[in-house]
């Protein structure tokens, strides 16, 4: 297969990778890719037609067969190779997303193109400044990108950097406290059941993300998730009608559709005792 970078956000995938080989398609075409967060194209591959999905069928019947008549030892083997091939490829995700960050522009929150603005104010700008020099001293993660200040011509403002940490540790306080920042801790878990414990490992829960192909799963994580909000793969904000709130120590009762309005109310009990 041959694969042509047209820039640094476009990738081309002309081939297709059937029995551990990769074969030029031949049959069908190729198909866009977008990104589901702004509409844009990112990439082409290729579409499978009809010899391809046979030849994908056999490889995947034989591929069946030898594992099967594989011991219990070897089957770990072949899972451990695998794991290792994710963690590798683990590594080039956290870069990606060091590299997504540097890219992303902090200015004035009035100018169209702004995609982080200022805090609130300098008690605010300074805390979140210590959260970060705390964590890097106590070695709670680390740090791959940002952690300043914003210096230039927004040096006088709010503005930090946005900045990244990985291989944060699930106990520390970077992981289990809200930092109410442009700070994001990334954090390796192993399945399902291991991101929601960590998901949920916190005294906060005001909204929580997912993101997954599989709806089935992501209606089961919603459903586990200790949050008031839960975002599927992207995040569109929060409709009018819409009930907004936190679980836990993410703030008291409800703002926005009945809920909201009960906080308003106040309900009486009447009991009335009936002669025979």
């Amino acid at each position: 297969m041959s694969e042509t970078s047209v820039d640094s956000n476009y990738i081309i995938h002309d081939g297709l990778l059937i029995g551990g080989e990769w074969r030029r398609q031949t049959s069908v075409g190729h198909s866009e890719h977008v990104n589901p967060n702004d509409g844009a194209v990112i990439g082409t591959v290729a579409v499978a037609g009809p010899k391809e999905i046979d030849a994908a069928v056999q490889a995947a019947r034989m591929a069946q067969k030898q594992w099967v008549a594989r011991s219990a030892p070897e089957r770990a083997e072949v899972m451990k190779k695998l794991a290792d091939l994710i963690e590798q490829r683990a590594s080039a995700l956290l870069a990606t997303l060091a590299d997504i960050a540097t890219r992303l522009k902090v200015g004035r929150a009035m100018q169209r193109d702004t995609y982080i603005g200022p805090v609130v104010n300098e008690a605010g700008c300074q805390r979140i400044l210590n959260v970060i020099d705390r964590a890097c001293t106590q070695k709670e993660g680390r740090m791959v990108v940002g952690g300043k200040r914003v210096r230039g011509e927004l040096a006088n403002g709010y503005f930090i950097e946005p900045t990244v940490f990985v291989d944060v540790r699930p106990d520390s306080p970077l992981a289990r406290e809200e930092v109410f920042g442009p700070v994001l801790s990334v954090t390796r878990f192993t399945d399902e059941e291991e991101a929601l414990a960590l998901a949920n490992d916190s005294a906060y829960g005001l909204a929580a993300f997912v993101q997954t192909r599989d709806l089935n799963r992501a209606l089961r994580l919603a459903n586990r998730l200790e949050a008031g909000q839960v975002n599927i793969n992207g995040f569109n904000g929060v409709a009018p009608g819409a009930v907004f709130g936190g679980y836990k120590q993410s703030g008291f009762g409800r703002i926005g559709a009945r809920e909201g309005l009960d906080e308003f109310l106040q309900t009486k009990n009447v009991f009335i005792q009936l002669s025979a």
